[in-house]
């Protein structure tokens, strides 16, 4: 019998190291609630994350903003070749998103030829008022999967998300193995660590602290 849990798998946005196994689908979705929610999110910012992006870039390859460089120039390699191909990435997603929703919605496909700054604004008006439509289509799920992925890549490459570092230990509250504390974002940083299942905090010198109170009670139970 097939199991009623999340087709994001791994990637399921329910998954913890307390709680390992996907969401839930929701009722007639092959995907959860949660995994759906972050998919919209994504969406509505990927056109600023496109652009926002384009400003990582030189600025001597003077790059119109939709990414397509002036007509009758020829222009160097963009030295961030990360960016380029994460905005790439970004394009080709989106108009294959693009692709299974006019399957499934009798809609016109994308078109063949287009800059891709405007391809993909114009794929995400097609795909995002059709999230829970392609929620419905493992090939819908696969690119609703991929388009969260890619605005999470764009949110740490613009600083806008930290790396995190896992810490060793278990939550007090919660008893969870999932301790974890952000990369410093200014000098003097206070280095909180959290739980990132119930959120529980701690300073620098609690958890310490509270680290070795543990290993000390281990070593002598």
């Amino acid at each position: 019998m097939e199991n009623d849990y999340c087709y994001a798998g791994d990637d399921c946005r329910q998954r913890t190291r307390q709680h390992p196994d996907p969401g839930q689908r929701e009722h007639g979705s092959l995907m959860c609630d949660s995994c759906v929610q972050a998919a919209d999110r994504a969406l509505v910012r990927l056109v600023y994350d496109y652009r926002d992006l384009e400003n990582t870039l030189p600025r001597s390859i003077s790059h119109w903003f939709d990414g397509q460089p002036a007509a009758g120039r020829s222009y160097p390699t963009p030295l961030n070749e990360s960016v380029d191909e994460l905005q790439r990435t970004m394009v080709a997603l989106a108009q294959h998103a693009h692709r299974v929703a006019a399957q499934l919605d009798g809609l016109s496909e994308p078109p063949r030829s287009c800059r891709p700054g405007f391809a993909l604004q114009r794929s995400i008006e097609v795909v995002l008022p059709r999230v829970r439509l392609l929620a419905r289509d493992r090939r819908g799920v696969d690119n609703l999967v991929g388009l969260t992925m890619v605005h999470q890549k764009a949110r740490v490459i613009l600083g806008l998300n930290h790396r995190k570092t896992r810490m060793p230990g278990d939550c007090s509250g919660c008893m969870a193995t999932h301790l974890l504390q952000d990369e410093p974002r200014f000098a003097g940083d206070p280095l909180v660590v959290y739980c990132g299942s119930c959120g529980r905090t701690w300073s620098r010198e609690e958890y310490e602290t509270y680290v070795s109170l543990g290993l000390h009670l281990g070593v002598s139970g």
